[in-house]
């Protein structure tokens, strides 16, 4: 019996054991990232709260149970690279929770937390190259997910999406599961060149190399299709990084065939290239878009200067996060009709809303990470490649593929907003983790070493930032679930339900603007549907009450103030109705759009002239002519008389 348990409890079968229950905590926590972040991208990116929380929950759950792994040994990530997220995600984090509206501020939270739960957990825990490979290659296959839908929205032109989203009119340009086809190109730039990293210097299999490479020309046909002249531009600069670090590495590793190896490179890029330029060109709309890649003076140039404009109310610490949502009215040029929403270029929305000191923590956490990335370049060729005469290795691939990747985004990132997109964010903490700590760039530690537990606070944090999530993210799933219903069924012009889904969501939560804004306009719109005028005076009374509600949460919100005046005018008190239509002109001057409310406001009193004449200044809207034929109709009905 002595000798059987000997047998049971040998070195090599602890050994085994030990490997085999490490391998299967590494697969579950790569799953459960996946997950979440997969959750995301279907659910159009996450461009709503309620699609991006439950992705988030996912997320801070695999944060709070990288608990479990907490004792097994890795190899440490740079700690000035963690010192530099710390600081800059800190900051964001602190200044977001002390921005003036907390409604608008979520985003940003819950986005940043979420990165850093995925970041902390690749950097300190997924650390075996295999499955970080594995990782990026399940997104792969997402993105096929992805392009398939690109096309039929490509082929059919009717601004399809699954599950019966709505998307806005982009025509015939392919968005993928997301809403707009500049996100989906963000996504796809990335992975089209981790695919050709993994598939040029990885060590693996033949058949693997040729499925890489398959999907790499199916993700570029994804990007033409999408339209995105910024994809395009980003896609160009990260096959030129990864070209020329190939190149690199290649003539070290391969001295005496390096010509011919850099003359192929070189000529295998210019032939896609030229072949994606030629395919583009067949299509008019593809060919259009690919002719303005260069054109810089659109209205992107409109938004950039409202946020230089409000960076100056605040160039240290910034206005605060979510404030250009509003501040962008404010600033904007006059001929932005359109709500700015988002500054379309991250840098700016970055110093217009964090200041001088985000930009600065922004750029050490950028440099730090690029900056590591490359000098673990040089460990690997040296240590891994150049001591064993061996050609590839699966972690100068996923460094390779994390350096062009950051790339693109960097580049991108000039004539977009993909860092607010958490669906693409969140792929892009994954690769920061990898700069963090390439594993075979640096030395294993044992459990039982002093910088083990030196960095053992770090390994920490994933389940820190994970609680931190649960707790400021999940509890209001409810609230934002019958808010997305509510708003839905408004959309719709089903009044009553959406009024119910607002008061249920009502019970949930009271921080959320939107669901007093919903619970007003429906109460409003479906007392004008009733002809009894008791019954119009008392749900618009009740919708005045929802209104003032959501303007105490959010008095920078320009439709609420209209809304209440709609409301009053209906109730008669014209004189209150014309000075919440006066802090709507106050909160968005340039806005033409608020001269048709102007009108419908004087035209209810019976003041036509007026009326007429605030129309006719906003004649290019739909609203406004239809205010003027309903006026003509006035005074022709008198003439009659």
């Amino acid at each position: 019996m002595r000798n059987t348990r000997r047998c049971y409890s040998s070195p090599w079968f602890d050994g085994f054991l030990n490997s085999l229950l490490l391998a299967g905590l590494n697969f579950a926590l790569l799953l459960f990232l996946f997950a979440g972040t997969a959750l995301i991208q279907v659910f159009i990116g996450g461009m709503r709260p309620i699609f991006a929380i439950p992705g988030y929950t996912v997320i801070a759950i695999t944060g709070v149970l990288s608990l479990v792994w907490l004792r097994k040994s890795r190899p440490l990530p740079n700690v000035l690279c963690l010192v530099s997220s710390a600081l800059f995600f800190g900051y964001i984090l602190g200044r977001a929770y002390l921005s003036p509206v907390e409604y608008v501020s979520r985003p940003d939270r819950f986005e940043v937390l979420a990165c850093l739960v995925v970041y902390l957990v690749v950097a300190c825990f997924l650390t075996d190259p295999k499955h970080r490979m594995l990782f990026l290659g399940l997104f792969m296959a997402l993105a096929i997910g992805h392009v398939i839908v690109g096309v039929i929205q490509f082929v059919k032109g009717e601004n399809y999406l699954p599950f019966n989203y709505l998307r806005a009119d982009y025509g015939r340009r392919a968005s993928g599961f997301y809403v707009c086809p500049n996100h989906f190109a963000g996504l796809l730039e990335i992975l089209v060149v981790a695919a050709a990293s993994f598939a040029v210097f990885g060590r693996i299999g033949t058949k693997c190399r040729m499925l890489l490479l398959y999907f790499a020309l199916v993700a570029l046909a994804g990007l033409a299709i999408s339209g995105s002249r910024g994809g395009y531009l980003s896609t160009g600069c990260a096959f030129l990084v990864l070209l020329v670090l190939g190149l690199s590495v290649a003539r070290q590793t391969m001295p005496v065939r390096f010509p011919t190896v850099a003359t192929l490179s070189v000529a295998v890029c210019i032939g896609v290239l030229g072949l994606s330029v030629f395919l583009i060109n067949k299509d008019e709309l593809l060919a259009d878009r690919l002719g303005t890649t260069l054109q810089f003076t659109n209205m992107r140039t409109y938004l950039w200067d409202a946020a230089m404009r409000q960076f100056h109310d605040n160039p240290v610490f910034g206005t605060g996060s979510g404030t250009y949502y509003y501040l962008g009215r404010l600033y904007k040029h006059p001929a932005v009709e359109p709500d700015p929403v988002w500054v379309h270029n991250d840098y700016i929305h970055l110093l217009a809303e964090y200041g001088v000191t985000g930009a600065v923590l922004a750029a050490f956490f950028l440099g730090t990470h690029v900056f590591y990335g490359l000098l673990s370049m040089r460990v690997i060729l040296r240590k891994r490649l150049l001591e064993t005469n061996a050609a590839t290795s699966n972690s100068m691939a996923l460094n390779l593929a994390a350096l062009a990747g950051v790339t693109a985004m960097i580049a991108h990132s000039v004539v977009d907003f993909n860092l607010h997109i958490p669906g693409n964010a969140l792929v892009l903490a994954i690769l920061f983790g990898i700069l963090a700590n390439p594993p075979q760039a640096r030395e294993k530690a044992g459990s039982g070493d002093r910088k083990t537990l030196k960095y053992l606070p770090w390994r920490i944090l994933p389940a820190v930032c994970g609680v931190a999530l649960l707790f400021d993210a999940t509890p209001h799933i409810p609230g934002e679930w019958y808010a997305e219903r509510a708003r839905v069924a408004l959309r719709d012009k089903n009044y009553r339900q959406a009024s119910r889904e607002a008061q249920l969501g009502l019970k949930y939560e009271q921080g959320d603007p939107n669901l007093f804004y919903y619970f007003g306009e429906a109460k409003r719109l479906l007392g004008l549907s009733f002809s009894n005028p008791k019954v119009v005076q008392v749900m618009s009374e009740e919708a005045v009450g929802q209104f003032s509600r959501a303007i105490v949460l959010f008095p920078q919100e320009e439709k609420f103030w209209i809304k209440r005046s709609q409301a009053l005018d209906i109730l008669g008190r014209h004189a209150e109705a014309r000075r919440d239509l006066d802090s709507a002109f106050a909160l968005d001057p340039n806005q033409l759009a608020l001269h048709t409310y102007l009108g419908a406001h004087y035209q209810i009193q019976g003041k036509r002239d007026e009326a007429l004449r605030e129309y006719q200044l906003a004649s290019r809207h739909e609203a406004a002519a239809a205010g003027i034929e309903s006026v003509l109709q006035q005074i022709k009905g008198d003439a009659a008389k």
